[in-house]
């Protein structure tokens, strides 16, 4: 497997998941007397992030404060389908404007591979998202 098939499966993964997701736009409402607050689409709740200290074995302790919380339901919501469709479409648009460019041509910083043999940066940073899945190969880090 190349590395340019290895993120065009991933990318395809992550847009399988998106688009089987409530589509958004999500946004995030919080509670501040449980710590956590609702995500919701336009049109309902589709996940909880808060406290629930009536289900929690009182044996465990809970170190997540209200505020971290609520950054983590900020930050799902922010996460949204749309968005994440809009990154697969934004990261097969950088692979396929480096892929075509050769050594010879006049971006040669762009190619997959650079004259040395070296993968190219961009191509590298998109694949090291994906690091710990089994296909990702150590040499493209």
């Amino acid at each position: 497997m190349t590395i340019t098939e290895f993120l065009e499966a991933r990318i395809a993964e992550d847009e399988a998941v998106a688009r089987s997701a409530s589509p958004g736009p999500w946004s995030f409402s919080d509670i501040d007397s449980i710590g956590g607050g609702t995500i919701y689409d336009p049109t309902v709740a589709i996940a909880n992030v808060e406290w629930d200290n009536e289900h929690v074995d009182a044996r465990i302790r809970r170190t997540r404060p209200n505020w971290q919380a609520d950054a983590t339901g900020v930050h799902i919501a922010r996460h949204d389908p749309s968005r994440v469709l809009a990154e697969c479409a934004a990261k097969r648009a950088v692979i396929s404007n480096v892929g075509p460019y050769s050594c010879s041509q006049a971006h040669p910083q762009f190619d997959v591979y650079h004259p040395d043999g070296h993968l190219s940066p961009v191509i590298r940073a998109l694949a090291s998202v994906y690091k710990d899945h089994a296909d990702y190969q150590e040499e493209w880090a």
